[in-house]
């Protein structure tokens, strides 16, 4: 079972006057957009965190490597 969370929130006028534009053009509603957004936020943070372990772990290795 999905669990769901009502999160109230306060976004900047000149975005959710974007978010009605966009709406209107994708016919989506605006949950579903602010869903999306989460979603890139979300991943784009998770993947930053994997490249900067990928980058630390190459500096490590390459480090131990030299001795």
């Amino acid at each position: 079972m999905k669990h769901l969370h009502t999160y109230p929130a306060r976004i900047d006028s000149n975005i959710y006057d974007d978010l009605i534009k966009i709406k209107d053009l994708d016919n989506r509603s605006i949950n579903s957009l602010l869903q999306e957004g989460a979603r890139l936020v979300r991943n784009h943070y998770v993947e930053q965190i994997a490249q900067e372990r990928k980058t630390r772990t190459t500096l490590e290795n390459r480090h131990a490597n030299m001795r």
